[in-house]
């Protein structure tokens, strides 16, 4: 595959990969058939493998400019991925009702939210962020589209 196909390909499957097992009733039998731990151990590692397809597709596809990269950028994106990393340690190292994965499975006590007393899923704000600072020194048309769907995808 060359051109807009591949990057259009991996897309739409990364993204029926994504939309079909979190809908509960999907999820749900699957876990059922093959086990929790199982099936986020085959759900982690299909969703890294299209990542990274992804990523590689973005790369190949026809570049179509929109900015240049600057030093200045380079900061901000830098400035970026820190609150966005910082964001995705505190979404990761506690109990959170709304996420599948980390701590997940701990009781959550309201009366001690942490971070979830101000947002409820750090680490979909850590993907936005992540996504931005990705945008920022990536300005042709298949990273626009690769990192503006990842920070719009929820």
């Amino acid at each position: 595959m060359n051109g807009w196909a591949e990057i259009i390909s991996a897309s739409v499957i990364f993204l029926v990969t994504h939309t079909l097992p979190a809908r509960p009733a999907i999820r749900t039998r699957l876990t059922g058939l093959i086990g929790r731990r199982a099936y986020l151990t085959l759900y982690s590692l299909v969703s890294l493998v299209l990542l990274a397809w992804l990523i590689m597709a973005a790369g190949r596809a026809p570049h179509v400019g929109f900015w240049s990269w600057t030093p200045e950028r380079a900061w901000l994106a830098n400035g970026l991925l820190a609150i966005a990393l910082w964001l995705a340690v505190c979404g990761a190292a506690i109990a959170n009702p709304f996420s599948l994965g980390g701590l997940a499975g701990k009781a959550y006590d309201p009366a001690l939210p942490g971070i979830l007393a101000v947002m409820r899923h750090p680490l979909l704000l850590a993907l936005v962020l992540w996504s931005l600072a990705h945008l920022t020194v990536n300005g042709d048309l298949a990273h626009i589209l690769l990192f503006g769907s990842m920070g719009c995808f929820r």
